[in-house]
């Protein structure tokens, strides 16, 4: 083959893995799709789905069925299909490599909440994969804790194509995600590491006024507010030397904070 050839084979190359990493999984369809309203249909549906469980007394003696939300699970046989089928008809789902699954610790003091997937942790289908992993293990180690004992799940399961920014629709739609994995996992306390697990939680805020010092979430189905730490993401700590101090003096709040509670 000519220069010309091969040079014109690797830029078609370039352009399909480009395409690739965009979340580009098919060359045509036959009539256009919003997937962004499939999103929305979805988590609508889900948001009004309701059932009837026992009866409340209301005047006169009759009793009146007690509507009770039904929030999406991700436990149990009976309700996984409910997951299965959002996250199927889910943008994001479809153009993730992986969905990553959350990682309770028994009798776990904290939650760590992360940051939208990497490329890594998209890769791999594992939570804080790489090297943002090998750094939350060394934050953590110069505390005395180690990741094991700690509840580990991702504010948003599925990487945006091509590494882009979760948008504030998106995280909206898996907002309901999270707070059915808050509610199993029943957490103590809550360390939310990076900005969108804050947003998402606690809505439009600033990290950079917010971190180390503690507020609180109320999730729904939950009966008290939990206490939440908010911290920078374990890969800020590359920005420079100013970032990893504020990441030491966080480090040492959350523990003085875990000692005094009780619960470390």
């Amino acid at each position: 083959m000519t220069p010309d050839v091969i040079q014109r084979q690797a830029e078609y190359l370039a352009a399909l893995t480009l395409l690739r990493d965009w979340g580009a999984d098919e060359a045509l369809l036959e009539a256009p799709q919003d997937r962004f309203a499939e999103v929305e249909s979805a988590v609508q549906a889900a948001r009004s789905a309701v059932t009837y469980e026992g009866r409340a007394s209301v005047r006169g003696g009759e009793e009146a069925p007690r509507a009770v939300e039904r929030s999406v699970s991700v436990r149990g046989v009976a309700r996984q299909g409910e997951v299965e089928k959002l996250s199927e008809t889910a943008f994001l789902a479809r153009m993730a490599t992986h969905h990553l699954r959350p990682i309770y610790a028994e009798n776990a003091p904290v939650m760590l909440i992360g940051e939208v997937p990497d490329a890594e942790e998209d890769r791999t289908g594992s939570l804080f994969a790489g090297e943002s992993g090998l750094l939350l293990d060394r934050m953590l180690a110069s505390i005395g804790v180690t990741r094991s004992a700690l509840s580990q799940v991702p504010s948003v399961p599925w990487r945006p194509p091509g590494g882009r920014s979760v948008s504030a629709s998106e995280m909206k739609a898996c907002l309901p995600l999270l707070q059915e994995v808050i509610r199993e996992g029943r957490p103590q306390r809550i360390v939310t590491l990076g900005v969108t697990p804050l947003k998402m939680l606690c809505g439009a805020v600033m990290l950079g006024r917010m971190r180390g010092r503690w507020t609180s979430v109320t999730i729904p189905g939950l009966e008290e507010p939990i206490p939440v730490f908010p911290m920078h993401h374990p890969v800020q700590l590359r920005v420079g030397a100013p970032m990893r101090r504020k990441t030491w003096e966080d480090l040492l709040s959350l523990r003085e904070h875990l000692e005094k509670a009780g619960v470390l």
